[in-house]
């Protein structure tokens, strides 16, 4: 069985690209790069479920189709302010994504090519205007 890591790097330093890097980890001591991809923006938190990776991102939410690990694919993106962690219902409908700034966003995930934002709910944190981390 290959074992898979998956990166996020930021755009550090300034005019870089935000990616995320596959890399096999089956031998710890013998890492090695399987894909790279380019990202909308920073990936705070992904979820791996039934071939697919669900990541998000400081300025979105986006899942990849990572059935093959040397062409993943991006199926869809929702333009949101995203969340620092993220959970995926038991049974696999919605993707709750959490931020201490922005509350908790809600989005349907049943279509997976389709994912749409269904709620939010805003915390008593004041979010100030040139402030744009997540």
């Amino acid at each position: 069985m290959k074992r898979v890591l998956v990166v996020s790097e930021s755009n550090f330093p300034k005019g870089t690209k935000f990616r995320l890097s596959f890399i096999d980890a089956t031998d710890p001591f013998r890492l090695s790069s399987i894909f790279e991809m380019e990202t909308h923006s920073l990936v705070v938190s992904l979820a791996y479920k039934d071939g697919l990776i669900y990541c998000s991102m400081s300025k979105g939410f986006s899942i990849y189709d990572v059935s093959d690990l040397n062409s993943v694919k991006e199926i869809s993106h929702i333009d949101l302010f995203g969340g620092i962690d993220m959970e995926l219902s038991s049974g696999g409908d919605y993707a709750y994504l959490t931020s201490w700034k922005r509350g908790i966003t809600i989005v349907d995930i049943h279509d997976p090519y389709n994912p749409s934002l269904i709620g939010r709910a805003s915390c008593n944190y004041q979010v100030l205007p040139d402030d744009d981390s997540p």
